[in-house]
């Protein structure tokens, strides 16, 4: 807030200033405030829940062909705690089952990035002294690695998925 405020008055008479009020940035008290002062304005959105309609990523979900991986904490401040698009993943029970390139994990806490700053455990995994995320993304390439013979031969995402019958973190 304080940055976006001493831009503001540092660049005062730039066209994009000009659609911000100095007033609402030093108001925002909460980063939906924020959002509706600085990031709607500045990048032609209505409001904050505009913003996030139009650009969040479940409208691209369905158009991922290769494999991904999506790590979200429940206690994230800036996602909805009672939404997460299992639906979407290769473990799904109801979307397209095992015919998704996407691995969807939630966990518990994390909060934001804070998955780079986990230790793990010793029974957690064989990469003792490493934080959580590149266990799990070592853990993810290997998964996609150990099966690029059939990523090879496979003529798109759907066959791979079709072919492999184990499912990652399943094995």
């Amino acid at each position: 807030k304080n940055t976006a405020l001493r831009q503001l008055e540092r660049f005062e008479e730039s066209k994009e200033a000009k659609l911000l009020s100095y007033d609402d940035i030093a108001k925002a008290t909460e980063i939906s405030a924020f959002e509706n002062a600085v990031i709607a304005p500045l990048f032609g959105f209505r409001n904050n829940v505009d913003y996030y309609r139009k650009t969040s990523c479940i409208n691209f979900l369905d158009n991922i062909q290769v494999p991904t991986l999506i790590i979200n904490a429940a206690d994230d401040p800036f996602f909805d705690p009672t939404f997460f698009p299992f639906e979407k993943g290769c473990d799904s029970t109801t979307g397209k089952k095992n015919q998704s390139p996407i691995k969807l994990i939630r966990t518990e806490h994390g909060g934001h990035l804070g998955f780079m700053f986990h230790q793990v455990q010793k029974e957690e995994t064989d990469l003792l002294d490493v934080s959580f995320m590149p266990a799990e993304l070592a853990r993810f390439v290997k998964h996609i690695f150990d099966r690029r013979f059939y990523l090879e031969r496979a003529d798109s995402i759907w066959q791979y998925a079709r072919i492999n019958n184990q499912r990652y973190f399943g094995e």
